[in-house]
Formats: structure tokens, C-alpha cells, sequence
């Protein structure tokens, strides 16, 4: 992810516009430890330099147990599955003999982003299952992230 994130900008209902950034986190790799968690640290910093509501998805490769994951949640930014109540969902693996063990893909919206839910979905050919949330917006819901 380093310090740039691919995002969109999209309108939703009401008018809002809603900055939508794609998420793939390095996981821990040999030699080089420590690059999981200077990913997360940049994806932090390049969030907090997009203006107004958004929602950052995708494969965090990172547990609510990881420290350098929960450093992400401030200033009211929250953890989708966390705020809609699912904190307990698993994504990975989703192409074994058992069923996922660990929820790594994740979505984390702004302070003025509320869910309305999150589900999951196994999707043919992937190793993750996709996860779906559903927002509120001005009053409405609306479908506005999904990734894994």
C-alpha cells in the first residue's frame, strides 16, 4: 500500500460523496519482518490526508489482535464488522478443508461513515471470502464497499 492508496470517489444517494480505498496489506514476509506493519503505518498516513467520509477495504492481513491494525481506529474511525456487531466473522482461509479460522479483510470507515451491517461471501477461485458492507448515508442505506 506504501503511502498512496488507489481510491475512487464516488456520489451515493443523498448526495454525498464517499472516497472508496482498496486495501492489500503486505503480510509478514521473510527477511523482512516489519514491512506488515510500516504498510499499515503508511495506510494510516494516507488516510488521514483524504477530505471527508470515507471507507478503506480489503485484505488488512491483520487481526483486531494485531496491534499495528488497532492503531488504525481513531479519530472515529471504526472496524465495519466491529461496529455492525459481526466482530466474530471469518475470511481466511476460505478454500480449505475447514471453514475460514480468522477475519483478515476488513473495511474501516471514517468517523462520519455509519454501518448498517456486514456479511460475507465465498467467492469460486479465492483463498478469501468477500466482505460486503452496508452503509448509512443521510438516512438511507446503501451498499458501498465490498472487497476480500
Amino acid at each position: 500500500a506504501g503511502d498512496d492508496v488507489v481510491a475512487a470517489t464516488i456520489e451515493v444517494p443523498g448526495g454525498m460523496t464517499l472516497t472508496v480505498a482498496n486495501v492489500h496489506a503486505f503480510g509478514p514476509q521473510p527477511g523482512d519482518p516489519g514491512i506488515w506493519a510500516r504498510t499499515l503505518h503508511d495506510l494510516d498516513r494516507a488516510l488521514g490526508r483524504i477530505d471527508g467520509p470515507w471507507i478503506a477495504v480489503g485484505d488488512f492481513n491483520a487481526t483486531s489482535d494485531h496491534r499495528a491494525f488497532r492503531d488504525l481506529l481513531h479519530d472515529g474511525r471504526r472496524d465495519a464488522h466491529a461496529a455492525s456487531g459481526r466482530g466474530y466473522a471469518r475470511t481466511w482461509p476460505a478454500d480449505g478443508p475447514f471453514p475460514p479460522l480468522v477475519l483478515i479483510d476488513h473495511a474501516i470507515v471514517s468517523r462520519q461513515v455509519q454501518v448498517a451491517g456486514t456479511a460475507e461471501q465465498t467467492l469460486p477461485g479465492s483463498d478469501h471470502r468477500m466482505i460486503r458492507v452496508d452503509l448509512t448515508t443521510a438516512g438511507r442505506s446503501d451498499r458501498a464497499g465490498e472487497g476480500g
